[in-house]
């Protein structure tokens, strides 16, 4: 029976990773070689297109890309169904009966079992993955028979994930030879794609040199590089090199000042104009780490208690 019991587990499992590639897939493919249109008038504004036509056409607003992908994945046997969500509010008690004007986007969700959601006019969120941006918004289910009762997206405490990593090489006469990466993980990377999405490369290096200035002093000419800047489920990641120019030389006795700017440079990015949604997400991790290297002639003093480091 036990043996029996696990073929059936294994069974499952593969069976559940099975619909997960496939939604996967298909999410992917409706998603990535079609392009979006925000805004529509007439019926068509409120009436998806036939998959068919949206298919032919490879473009298509919100709705005409959800009926897209949900017909595409009952097609492949996934439970697959739209919903209308909005993307500027979080509670439902001003919603008292049924309103056009009340949502304002559609995603298409697939029970694989679990359920997962996907924004299809967002081509750079993680597969079957909701951006930042719709975090606790309201959803309406539409289902056969109509709509169900509303209710809200899940809202991941940590939705925002941010990472800083510095090498400085301090140098006798006072320049500081420099490498670090800012590296965006999730729903965070998907945000940095959007702003690069539609760049040239000579553009998206000045939009991270611009957005290294803001950090670190307009006159800094650094040499930079962004790594997966297309690659779905990695990290995003701005590198760069720089050397800082002369300021006091270091001597024996002398005291070194930094501190981390780049916390500030990131809670500006969580900040909207909506005044129901000011933020994009409900939560913020950010980890900086800066390591410094000395001259060889230098070593570092520590004030205070004399720590014995062998002991036990």
């Amino acid at each position: 029976l036990r043996r029996l019991r696990l073929k059936q587990e294994r069974r499952e499992v593969r069976r559940i990773q099975r619909m997960l590639d496939a939604a996967e897939n298909l999410s992917a493919g409706s998603g990535d070689s079609r392009r979006r249109v925000l805004f529509e008038r007439g019926a068509e504004g409120v009436i998806p297109r036939d998959s068919q036509l949206t298919l032919e056409r490879r473009f298509g607003d919100c709705k005409d890309m959800t009926t897209l992908f949900v017909d595409l994945a009952r097609q492949a046997g996934l439970d697959a169904y739209p919903v209308l969500t909005s993307s500027t509010r979080e509670r439902a008690s001003g919603l008292l009966v049924p309103s056009g004007v009340y949502f304002d986007h559609m995603v298409a969700c697939v029970l694989v079992p679990d359920e997962r959601c996907v924004d299809l006019t967002s081509p750079n969120a993680e597969p079957l993955q909701l951006p930042a941006s719709l975090a606790a918004s309201v959803r309406l289910d539409l289902g056969d028979e109509g709509a169900e009762v509303p209710g809200n997206f899940p809202a991941p405490p940590i939705a925002w994930n941010v990472r800083l990593e510095i090498e400085r090489d301090l140098q006798l006469d006072g320049s500081v030879v420099e490498r670090g990466r800012r590296i965006y993980d999730g729903t965070a990377a998907a945000a940095q794609r959007d702003a690069l999405s539609g760049k040239t490369r000579e553009q998206q290096l000045v939009w991270a040199r611009d957005g290294f200035r803001a950090v670190f002093g307009e006159s800094l000419e650094p040499k930079l590089e962004i790594e997966n800047a297309t690659e779905l489920g990695k990290p995003l990641i701005i590198a760069w090199s720089v050397t800082r120019p002369k300021a006091a030389p270091i001597e024996a006795g002398a005291e070194y000042a930094d501190y981390d700017g780049f916390l500030g440079f990131v809670s500006q990015d969580l900040r909207t104009e909506n005044r129901n949604h000011p933020f994009p997400t409900n939560g913020l991790r950010y980890a900086g780490r800066t390591r410094y290297r000395l001259p060889p002639s230098l070593a570092p003093r520590l004030w205070g208690p004399a720590v014995h480091y062998a002991s036990e």
